[in-house]
């Protein structure tokens, strides 16, 4: 706290012929002594009323220099003279007042800290040092940047009362330890780092609480939440909830990889398609079997002279008939045993005929 805290400007004032709150005469006075007939004029000793601000105390003496009847007052108050001194124990001071002096007490830092920072909000005790105040500028300053007094509400409102970045450090601090705090609820947002976007255009409670970042005041949201950032913050389980239009038909782009949508349209329809259309239409039933192979080719010309062995045997029937299922592949090797098998039997079987006949 500077020096310049306890250089307090206000003056008192004091006022002739009325109260200080009326048109009446009035001089306003600073830290100092006065006699009032030699300095100001005031004929007979006429100071009808006095107006004492905070920390300053003012005694009025009946003989210049203060040597004679002293009493001292302390601020702030609005004194009137003729009234509240004309008699009783503190004296007749009507017409009585011929010297003034002015004296300032300053407040204790404490006072000051505990006024500036709002835990001390008795007016007798503060003055012009109110929480609001530009004489508390600095000292609201230092003490609201500091991380162990953000849980101050007055400190909070005056933090997010400025956009200038001066509280986001200590805010940053404080709210990574209080996260339940409302004024904490944007920076620990769960849209944070979801996406670009400014948490403020997408958690409608950023904008009811909590404190703000500089970029976060100072970011514009889009007039329209696109399928791609949809996507990002569905990932994420989160919800919209600022009533920003969404992007609409973004249901497939919003998918995961390999749901069952994309697998119900692969499967159903292209497997459907080259089934159906390509074994039923264009190979079995049109071009190859019904007509070529066993109505052209077999019947009328190949049979004959050019095509049974070639066409039949070679190109149609291997190629482009389909293969049968329930035929059994042929094994030439059990052949050739089989005719072997058949010669040795004939054989054998001539020789014991014609052992029969030599005898």
């Amino acid at each position: 706290m500077g020096d310049d805290l306890y250089s307090i400007k206000d003056k008192i004032k004091i006022c002739q012929f009325g109260h200080c709150d009326s048109n009446g005469y009035s001089k306003e006075l600073g830290h100092g002594s006065y006699n009032l007939s030699s300095d100001f004029g005031f004929s007979d000793n006429q100071m009808s009323s006095i107006y004492i601000p905070h920390f300053i105390d003012v005694k009025i003496s009946d003989k210049w220099g203060g040597h004679g009847n002293s009493l001292w007052l302390r601020g702030p108050r609005n004194i009137d003279i003729l009234g509240d001194f004309s008699g009783g124990g503190r004296g007749n001071w009507e017409n009585a007042v011929s010297y003034v002096e002015v004296a300032f007490t300053p407040p204790s830092k404490d006072q000051i800290l505990g006024c500036c920072s709002g835990t001390e909000i008795d007016p007798e005790k503060c003055g012009p040092f109110e929480f609001n105040s530009e004489k508390c500028d600095d000292i609201r300053k230092d003490y609201c940047t500091n991380k162990d007094h953000l849980g101050n509400p007055l400190c909070q409102k005056y933090c997010n009362s400025r956009d200038d970045g001066l509280c986001e450090n200590a805010a940053r601090d404080y709210c990574s330890n209080n996260t339940v705090d409302p004024f904490c609820y944007c920076l620990n947002s769960d849209f944070s780092g979801v996406t670009d976007i400014s948490i403020k255009c997408l958690d409608a409670g950023c904008n009811d609480n909590g404190f703000k970042t500089r970029d976060m005041r100072n970011a514009s949201c889009p007039n329209m939440i696109d399928c791609d950032n949809q996507n990002k913050i569905k990932k994420a389980s989160l919800h919209i909830n600022t009533g920003i239009p969404q992007e609409k038909e973004c249901h497939k782009a919003l998918l995961p990889p390999d749901s069952g949508d994309d697998t119900g349209d692969d499967t159903g329809d292209d497997t459907g398609d080259d089934t159906g259309d390509d074994t039923g239409d264009d190979d079995t039933g049109d071009d190859d079997t019904g007509d070529d192979v066993t109505g052209d080719d077999t019947g009328d010309d190949d049979t004959g002279d050019d095509d049974t062995g070639d066409d039949t045997g070679d190109d149609d029937t291997g190629d482009d008939e389909e293969p049968n299922p329930f035929k059994q592949p042929e094994d030439k090797g059990s052949n050739i045993l089989l005719i072997i098998f058949l010669v040795i039997f004939i054989a054998i079987a001539l020789g014991i005929i014609a052992y029969i006949f030599m005898d």
